[in-house]
């Protein structure tokens, strides 16, 4: 395994760079949807190396404005099933528990108190004034041990029993214990097993149904890996428990996003009471409506033909008795009433 870290001083004149030796910024790809400078994580896995990037562990320094001083560690390594891969899973999955419970951003973790406790403020500093050295042998091998003995310190991780389709891309909210397990149990698939590639990830710069299907577009389309992606969101628009299932070839609308797992089938029942309920509206709308026109006008007295209608009409019909042509009238005003 390979191990790297980047952080900055204390002093005006120091910025951000990798003490000792620096990876591929593999990272950047993702740019769009992430700030590197909040909490977030990308691991990605073509089948045969994974790679981790952890941009934003908090550390107790602070810069000299006062700003939080930041580390960004980075591994990689081959896909296999060792006890070195399971501890950095167990350390990246510690560490997404400690930045779920956090009561703010600026809490402390356990990963940033063991970097305070392993890289002091006066070795930080040190190194950022003798940045020519930075590359050095010597320093590249004092980094790589002690950010060994880190990963070291955290169980090997275990993934649960929840099961995704390997063919298929997710994404959950953060704020979900259940969907950042099937997170991280996609996670150990990429670091611990051979030919499975895609990649797993926490953003946090987009949540709409939009955004996330633009990611997911961009990741499958980027060539990085070949498989699948699932990742983590801060503020999803619906919350929800576990992953939602994303369409092969996402919609850039969102239309295609479909739900997995318990809230899934809590979602169908919903719609179909809605539906229902629509349904039930619409049918009590179109028997108010009947019960409310006019009753149509009946009379059973034989009608008269069409002569004698026409000679009603034109009262040219001489001969006709008083009592005929009063009946007459009546019929003539009945008929009238059946048309309307």
């Amino acid at each position: 395994m390979k191990y790297y870290l980047m952080t900055s001083g204390t002093h005006q004149d120091d910025g951000y760079f990798f003490l000792g030796s620096s990876p591929e910024p593999f990272w950047e790809a993702y740019s769009k949807s992430i700030s590197f400078e909040n909490h977030s994580f990308v691991l990605e896995s073509d089948g045969k190396v994974w790679k981790l990037c952890i941009p934003s562990v908090h550390t107790i320094r602070r810069d000299f404005t006062g700003r939080v001083n930041r580390c960004m560690l980075v591994f990689s390594g081959a896909c296999a099933d060792t006890s070195e891969n399971r501890q950095t899973l167990g350390l990246l999955n510690q560490w997404l528990e400690d930045r779920a419970a956090a009561k703010d951003q600026y809490e402390m973790d356990s990963l940033g108190k063991q970097l305070d406790q392993t890289f002091s403020k006066e070795w930080v500093d040190s190194h950022h004034r003798k940045s020519g050295k930075a590359g050095s042998k010597g320093n590249i091998d004092y980094i790589d041990a002690k950010l060994r003995e880190i990963c070291s310190s955290y169980h090997e991780f275990k993934p649960s029993s929840h099961s995704l389709d390997g063919s298929l891309s997710y994404y959950g909210a953060f704020t979900d214990k259940t969907a950042r397990q099937q997170c991280m149990a996609r996670a150990s698939e990429l670091v611990l097993s051979q030919g499975k590639g895609g990649l797993a990830a926490f953003i946090n710069l987009t949540s709409s149904e939009k955004g996330i299907t633009k990611f997911t577009d961009r990741a499958l389309k980027n060539g990085r890996f070949q498989g699948c992606v699932t990742f983590l969101v801060e503020n999803p628009e619906q919350h929800f428990e576990g992953l939602w299932r994303i369409p092969a070839n996402p919609v850039p609308n969102g239309n295609a996003t479909e739900r997995s797992g318990k809230g899934a089938r809590e979602n169908t029942d919903t719609v179909l009471a809605i539906v229902v309920i629509a349904a039930l509206l619409v049918i009590a709308l179109i028997i108010s409506m009947s019960s409310s026109r006019p009753a149509i006008a009946t009379d059973e007295s034989p009608k008269p033909g069409r002569n004698d209608r026409e000679k009603s009409g034109s009262g040219t019909e001489e001969t006709m008795s008083k009592n005929d042509t009063e009946q007459e009238k009546h019929t003539s005003t009945v008929g009238a009433g059946g048309e309307q």
